[in-house]
């Protein structure tokens, strides 16, 4: 099968085990999704087999994984905790640690919560069917952190997770379990440095009744390459709202599964891919539903300068079980020069004879002439018009991101690169 990072193999592997001194069930499951890895091809369903962007050269950044300092500090003003993953892995204290909040770097839970972390870092995830990129994530991660909110408790300051490793090809895992009516706010936000490749699985377990706001922003240098895949499931009557905002790297693989699994469960997203030079993103979305009285809305919009181009690929599925569910998928994209490339799929697979609504929409155009010249005739050269057309069409997905200082950071980069194209 086609290899996404030839330098991994079962022997590099097992030697990482061996060296960390893991768990024989943590190795176990290495091995699992290594073979899974091994196995799949980038892109799984047919639909979409003819669009994919293959990452290019990553043999040639050798993997690393960097040693985890105690916890110590506090957190930055308005945050309920912070993680930090550059030269080394640094977490500061969680607000609400003396409540249950579990909060630890990856290493770290599984020396001191082993059986907290044996359940939540050896589950099964149905995404290792499909997807290739959390697979190899999950296979090689020794770095990361394992969040638990338990049952009832409400962590209202967000609890920020940064992945900037600089060199080299780092693998990470971003492990969220809430419990039984539980909320919290998760940012995470990948920005690998200069020539480097980042792999990152992000999962998220939503319990019975939970709500879970999660932002993901990607802002990796311009020659970096980012392989992210996340697998979301929710119980019954749980609550996401997601956002994912792509800015940065010369590529950027993106992959989401969620599953309703619950009754009455509900799925709110928002995605933005904004490229400029020869940057590429390949996302790909699939929401599932597969009980009743689910529901899901999910809008993806890109805006694409320079010679960028991006896959916005979605597929909504609902089983023969989910009646009553009501689902929407739209996706949108701008294209601001006349290299620029966009293609939409967004896709629908119903099975259940009894649905509220199942909808889809799809439209990639230049930017309006139209709306230029009108905002030009109050005042606004062509470029500002521009500029405030893009970010009207970009910043509702934007505004969703939990963190302000990485919002804005993101804002600014986009008028940044719209100067320059």
């Amino acid at each position: 099968m086609a290899e996404m990072y030839p330098t991994a193999t079962a022997e590099l592997l097992g030697e990482m085990s061996r060296k960390a001194r893991e768990p024989a069930w943590l190795s176990s499951y290495r091995e699992r999704a290594f073979a899974s890895y091994r196995a799949l091809e980038f892109e799984t369903h047919p639909l979409f087999t003819r669009y994919v962007e293959r990452p290019r050269d990553l043999a040639a950044a050798p993997p690393r994984v960097l040693a985890a300092d105690p916890p110590r500090g506090t957190p930055p003003e308005g945050a309920g905790g912070s993680y930090e993953l550059a030269d080394r892995e640094r977490v500061s204290n969680a607000c609400m640690a003396d409540h249950g909040l579990v909060f630890l770097p990856l290493s770290q839970a599984v020396s001191s919560r082993p059986d907290l972390a044996e359940a939540l870092l050896s589950a099964p995830l149905r995404s290792q069917q499909s997807d290739k990129t959390g697979s190899l994530a999950r296979a090689m991660a020794q770095n990361g952190v394992v969040v638990h909110v338990p049952d009832g408790l409400a962590v209202d300051q967000p609890l920020l997770v940064r992945l900037a490793p600089a060199g080299g090809a780092v693998f990470a895992r971003v492990v969220l379990s809430l419990g039984r009516g539980a909320r919290a706010s998760v940012a995470v936000e990948l920005a690998p440095g200069t020539g480097s490749v980042l792999a990152a699985s992000l999962e998220a377990h939503v319990g019975e009744g939970a709500s879970l706001n999660l932002s993901t922003l990607q802002t990796g240098a311009l020659d970096a390459t980012t392989l992210a895949g996340r697998d979301v499931s929710l119980s019954a009557h749980a609550r996401v709202s997601y956002a994912s905002v792509n800015v940065g790297g010369s590529l950027a693989k993106d992959r989401l599964l969620a599953h309703l699994d619950g009754r009455g469960s509900s799925f709110e997203g928002r995605e933005l891919a904004f490229g400029s030079g020869e940057q590429r993103v390949d996302s790909t979305v699939q929401i599932v539903h597969r009980a009743a009285e689910t529901t899901s809305h999910h809008l993806s919009k890109g805006a694409h300068a320079g010679r960028s181009r991006s896959y916005l690929k979605g597929l909504i599925t609902i089983e023969n079980a989910a009646d009553e569910s009501d689902s929407y998928l739209g996706q949108y994209a701008m294209l601001l020069s006349r290299e620029s490339r966009c293609i939409a799929i967004p896709s629908l697979e119903i099975e259940s004879k009894n649905v509220r609504r199942a909808k889809h929409a799809a439209a990639v155009a230049k930017i309006d002439d139209e709306q230029v010249f009108y905002l030009q005739s109050r005042g606004l050269d062509r470029a500002a018009a521009a500029r405030a057309i893009v970010r009207g069409f970009l910043d509702p997905t934007l505004e969703r991101v939990a963190w302000t200082p990485w919002r804005e950071a993101a804002g600014l980069a986009i008028d940044r690169r719209l100067v320059g194209g």
